[in-house]
């Protein structure tokens, strides 16, 4: 893939990205107006020397300017009209050999387009010449123009996503650190944590039988994500788990009503997701769904396999206020679904998605996840 639309850049890319943009015209003119120049010094130092008359060597020398003008002017259009094509249908997100196809057939119809044009519009061919004359010319040099500037827009996107790529890399081992450490700082005293969760849960009557189980599913919760937490991913049958634990201990304050419903297909259970991302979901759906409707308590969470990805959808019942921008980065949404949509940025690169839907009485997390995460290499 050559391109991305991260929520983040690096500065080199970023900078390096809007020069590029920023001189778009700069450059095509600065490109087609070096080839018109260039064609016409050799126009104009082979005119010197094979003229066989000073009249017919100055009009042959003028039909062939003319010719490369009207080629550079029909390549300046035709190559800004492609990059609408490219840019419109996303070639640039593309697998590279989906890309690779178009852009060989573009080069072939455009090739052939612009030569026909240029041998029976624009040149002005000999008494007595015949067609294939003109024409073989005509499609060789439109054919190493349109190629040299496929090869350089191209070029320019890779190179591009090579820096994003690179800083995407280096933010997500600089995460991983991070998260480490969190992770070793929340380990530093665990049996003290554990210890004093059983104190407390003896010290509670015998008769308070939600507020020891409250207790006894809070250790066993604190235990799985500590334990859990460190890894990147995990297989989708222990997300659940870990999900099925949580709604276990929301359903002490929600009653036995509060439901988890799984449509989940058997072939997805093995696929790994980025550790906790479930239970993030259900946290935020009890936070913006329950406590706004608690009539309404029952969650669905849907799985299912494609050839390529993982599709996840985390469905709970509430509304999103009129006006409101239905977008995970809101702060009204809370940081939960924000922090989701930068850990599958930053693990997945941009072949992962999250999409935020909402009907009068249910809202929906979409989730779509490649079957591999980036390499950290």
């Amino acid at each position: 893939m050559l391109s991305a639309n991260n929520a983040s850049h690096s500065p080199a890319a970023q900078s390096f990205g809007d020069f590029v943009l920023s001189r778009y015209w700069l450059l095509q003119l600065a490109g087609w107006g070096g080839v018109f120049l260039f064609g016409s010094a050799i126009i104009l130092l082979v005119a010197d020397h094979s003229a066989t008359s000073a009249a017919s060597g100055t009009i042959q020398m003028w039909n062939d300017v003319r010719l490369t003008v009207l080629t550079c002017l029909t390549g300046l259009l035709a190559t800004h009209g492609l990059r609408g094509v490219i840019r419109r249908q996303r070639w640039l997100d593309l697998p590279v050999r989906a890309l690779v196809q178009r852009a060989l057939v573009a080069w072939l119809l455009m090739t052939s387009l612009l030569g026909l044009l240029g041998a029976t519009v624009f040149a002005t061919p000999s008494a007595g010449e015949p067609l294939y004359a003109s024409v073989l010319p005509c499609l060789m040099m439109n054919a190493m123009l349109l190629g040299a500037w496929l090869s350089l827009y191209f070029l320019v996107h890779v190179y591009a996503a090579w820096q994003q790529g690179n800083f995407d890399r280096e933010q997500l081992r600089a995460a991983n650190a991070e998260s480490q450490m969190q992770a070793l700082q929340a380990q530093l005293h665990p049996h003290f944590l554990f210890n004093c969760l059983n104190t407390i849960r003896s010290l509670t009557p015998a008769g308070a039988k939600s507020a020891r189980m409250a207790v006894t599913v809070l250790a066993d919760l604190l235990r799985a994500c500590l334990t859990d937490g460190e890894k990147p991913t995990l297989p989708l049958a222990r997300e659940l788990e870990l999900t099925r634990l949580y709604i276990s201990m929301e359903r002490l304050r929600f009653g036995d009503g509060l439901q988890l419903k799984e449509q989940i297909e058997p072939a997805a259970m093995s696929i790994q997701v980025p550790s906790l991302i479930l239970l993030t979901l259900a946290e935020n759906a009890v936070k913006h769904g329950l406590l706004q409707d608690p009539e309404n308590n029952e969650l669905t969470v849907w799985a299912s396999l494609m050839s390529d990805h993982l599709s996840l959808r985390m469905i709970s019942p509430g509304h999103l206020s009129e006006g409101r921008s239905p977008m995970p980065s809101v702060p009204s949404l809370g940081l939960g679904l924000a922090n989701v949509q930068e850990r599958l940025r930053l693990i997945y690169g941009p072949k992962a998605s999250l999409a935020l839907d909402a009907t009068e009485v249910l809202v929906t997390v979409a989730i779509r996840l490649p079957l591999s995460p980036l390499s950290l290499v």
